[in-house]
């Protein structure tokens, strides 16, 4: 299909160049060469017909030339999302600088940086900023991104979030022993492993989250109660473990039952009266 469109346009392209230099008063040309030849022998309709084939020669080499270009005119394709460096999967402790590396050299990177995690707003051209320098972030930043080509569609966008570590588990005092269970409540102190860390508790069972009870003072655990505790971390993305102690009195073994004596009885003999 190329050959098909290129080998008409060069051949339109060659006649309408001889067309051309040999017209009349056109600073010579091949017609001034020959001596105007031309013109005297063939006369005024000669002239006309050479306007006229110019005119269908410009009018041939004007639409292949815009069907050509709009035939070889490359796929109009959306760009390659970025990627952020470091990854997001990787948690942070202080300030990094992050870096968006784009697909292809000439795309360009529009980002938006937030603390907000609810915040819905997704980066444009002319509305977000223009990446040309790393990043800074810190714990609990969302950077989204979008790579726009210099023909085509946008990328998808893309987002990075990075959060702290995950908290560990705290610790209790006492921690329950199975060896010598609790007989009567005992005071339970709960210390987090970093500062910072907010605990939440429950005693009945259920799983803590961050609407259960928050952990201020030493509290009172009776036995056979099960105390349950995590660690939530700010700008963690999620809770230490939880953590299980059941605080209990020992379990008893069963007694034996003694099986119940059975004592035979004697049947007298049965007595047979003579006929």
């Amino acid at each position: 299909m190329e050959i098909l469109i290129a080998v008409p346009f060069i051949i339109v392209c060659v006649l309408l160049v001889l067309i051309v230099l040999l017209q009349k008063g056109r600073g010579g040309g091949l017609g001034a060469a020959l001596g105007g030849a031309g013109s005297a022998a063939f006369g005024t309709k000669v002239g006309d017909m050479m306007t006229w084939v110019t005119i269908v020669l410009t009018g041939l080499f004007l639409l292949m030339a815009i069907g050509g270009a709009m035939y070889f005119r490359p796929a109009k394709i959306a760009a390659e999302a970025p990627s952020f460096s470091p990854n997001a999967a990787t948690a942070i402790t202080e300030e990094v600088h992050v870096t968006i590396q784009k697909a292809h050299s000439d795309d360009t990177i529009y980002y938006l940086k937030t603390k907000d995690l609810n915040d819905k707003t997704e980066p444009a051209r002319g509305k977000s900023d223009e990446y040309i320098n790393s990043i800074p972030v810190t714990p609990g930043t969302r950077i989204k991104a979008i790579a726009y080509p210099q023909r085509g569609d946008p990328s998808a966008v893309v987002s990075a979030t990075y959060y702290a570590p995950t908290p560990l588990q705290p610790t209790l005092t006492p921690m329950p022993n199975p060896i010598k269970p609790i007989t009567a409540a005992v005071t339970v102190t709960i210390e987090a492993a970093q500062a910072g860390d907010k605990l939440y508790y429950t005693l009945n069972g259920d799983t803590p989250t961050s609407g259960s009870r928050v952990y201020s003072a030493p509290i009172t655990v009776d036995p056979k109660m099960t105390l349950k505790v995590i660690a939530i971390a700010e700008n963690a993305k999620g809770p230490s473990q939880v953590l299980i102690a059941t605080y209990g009195v020992a379990v008893l073994e069963p007694e034996t039952p003694t099986p119940p004596v059975i004592t035979p009885t004697t049947q007298p003999a049965a007595v047979i009266a003579p006929e």
